[in-house]
């Protein structure tokens, strides 16, 4: 076994809820009008670094611990969400408070955001870690060869095997996409977190390979780089699995011919990022027919634009896990231009999945998910 960097302590992690709670306490503080309210602060900033480093350990140490400890993870996972968002509620009640009037009202309502922040942190933590949804996704494609009418694709992506998703929850879903008729899988990256588990992932995709008469495809993410790409390759290449890195693969089906095509990771900086990723989708896409039926699969979901340049009729992507959060469908912080579901339309389409796993296990509104494709020729929907 290689010496391999497991999520790293997070020290950073442990300073930012330090002073984010030393903050709300010294807030909190001045509310209550305690005389030292800097000590307030004292405990409030102790109780979150001593989540940040619960959580940053347990990455570490949860192969020997069982379900109680998940549990106490929870908590602190929660706490660190109380913490985070309460202080601009805080900071404008300290201000209103600063008035001199209606200070039982105030401290009701810092009490009240206080307990309304912690139970939301607790239910987005459990459910959200604990609830996967089977989503089944019906797409009519122009120009799909008739003896692919009705193939089905499984998407799973951004399992993060570790301390949240282990390999046996990975040979749970793909049975499940067994059990759903998928005739393959695609791995969008982001496989694997903690690489001791490793060896056991290798053998549960070898051993469910053969459930998919068309095969398990996979594209790098960023956290096998961050992780142990090397080791993870060499393993993987022990697998029937088909690694795609900017390349592609036809398969056949009564003579016609379906490609997937899957592109890296890109690494570029910021203002040459679109350069590299037009780079890896060429490098795909060479040598594929013109007016071909094309699967593109990346882990960044910056790469829908370059599958729909190029026609792919579906570009899989994954890596935003959806934002984690999200209101009617739509995340709540949307930080990159495509972040969660389906885009496009009269068949080109792109999908971002919002993860089968997680490397933090809070999520609201933006459940874990496993998605389903159901390809059908547009001639046979019209």
């Amino acid at each position: 076994m290689p010496n391999q960097p497991l999520v790293p302590f997070p020290v950073i992690g442990i300073i930012v809820m330090a002073l984010a709670g030393f903050l709300n306490g010294c807030l909190a503080g001045r509310i209550f009008r305690c005389r030292k309210f800097w000590a307030a602060g004292a405990v409030w900033g102790g109780i979150s670094a001593l989540s940040a480093a619960l959580y940053g350990w347990y990455a570490l140490a949860y192969v020997n611990y069982g379900e109680w400890l998940l549990f106490m993870v929870y908590l602190a996972c929660a706490w660190m969400i109380l913490t985070l968002i309460l202080p601009v509620p805080l900071i404008l009640m300290w201000l209103i408070s600063l008035a001199g009037k209606g200070h039982i009202w105030i401290c009701g309502a810092v009490i009240f955001c206080g307990a309304a922040a912690f139970f939301t942190g607790i239910y987005g933590t459990v459910h959200g870690d604990r609830t996967e949804s089977i989503e089944q996704v019906e797409l009519s494609v122009e120009n799909l060869p008739p003896a692919f009418d009705g193939f089905r694709i499984a998407l799973l992506t951004d399992t993060h095997i570790g301390p949240y998703y282990h390999y046996a929850d990975l040979d749970a879903d793909l049975y499940q996409a067994y059990a759903d008729k998928a005739d393959m899988v695609a791995i969008g990256g982001d496989l694997i977190d903690d690489i001791r588990m490793m060896p056991d992932t290798a053998r549960v995709l070898t051993a469910r390979s053969g459930l998919f008469p068309y095969g398990i495809y996979y594209v790098w993410g960023n956290h096998e780089y961050y992780r142990n790409k090397a080791y993870i390759g060499s393993e993987l290449e022990k697998t029937p699995v088909h690694m795609l890195v900017n390349s592609h693969k036809s398969i056949s089906r009564s003579g016609e011919k379906l490609y997937i095509a899957g592109a890296d990771y890109p690494w570029g900086p910021k203002n040459q990022i679109h350069d590299e990723e037009e780079k890896m989708a060429d490098q795909a896409f060479s040598g594929i027919p013109s007016g071909s039926a094309v699967v593109f699969m990346a882990h960044h979901s910056d790469f829908i634009t370059e599958g729909m340049e190029r026609q792919a009729f579906l570009t899989l992507t994954g890596h935003t896990h959806g934002g984690q959060t999200g209101i009617n469908g739509r995340a709540l912080f949307p930080i990159y231009e495509y972040m969660r579901g389906l885009y496009g339309g009269n068949g080109i389409y792109g999908y971002v999945s919002r993860g089968t796993g997680h490397w933090f296990p809070f999520r609201l509104g933006c459940s874990r998910e496993m998605t389903i494709f159901t390809l059908h020729s547009m001639q046979r929907v019209s």
